[in-house]
């Protein structure tokens, strides 16, 4: 394989130039082949590591063509809806992360951002029963209200809620 030069596109697909990309952040093992030539795997772990470093538009661009490949890629849709969230384009975020628990509702971290990103969408102090509808098992809702931190008396709470909206449309 050629050896990227400094003027080259930058290999993560942001189509910026090397040089003021990856190369001064010293991501070699991401610079090493481009990102068509990866598997959507590894393609989804160097959009994490761009994301995780606040790379925002390179990690987008790299969710952007795995879904130019896999349109129903769920981590993708997942991911691209954290960055629209984190760029506060919450209707966006819900709609990818909506679609991403479509195709795979079994995993409960889908259900936290989307929880996360209509709180904020909707400004509100504590997630309302329109997300807890979202939420279809006690399991699921454990998970999420451990990681969001709550008090038991707002597990306590919840728990109502899901039993009302179980029952009630809204």
């Amino acid at each position: 394989m050629k050896k990227i030069g400094r003027n080259d596109p930058c290999p993560c697909g942001s189509g910026k130039k090397h040089k003021h990309c990856c190369q001064p952040n010293g991501n070699v093992s991401m610079a090493k082949t481009r990102s068509s030539d990866l598997s959507i795997l590894q393609a989804i772990q160097i959009a994490r590591e761009h994301h995780q470093a606040g790379r925002l538009p390179q990690a987008e661009a790299i969710y952007q063509q795995i879904l130019q490949v896999e349109p129903n890629h769920p981590d993708a849709l997942h991911l691209l809806g954290l960055i629209a969230r984190q760029g506060g384009k919450n209707g966006i975020a819900v709609g990818l992360m909506s679609k991403a628990i479509r195709i795979n509702p079994s995993n409960p971290i889908y259900y936290i951002n989307l929880g996360n990103a209509l709180k904020i969408k909707a400004n509100w102090k504590t997630p309302s029963s329109i997300t807890v509808k979202r939420f279809q098992s006690s399991r699921i809702l454990q998970k999420c209200t451990t990681t969001w931190g709550m008090p038991s008396r707002n597990k306590v709470i919840w728990k109502r809620r899901l039993r009302a909206s179980a029952g009630h449309s809204h």
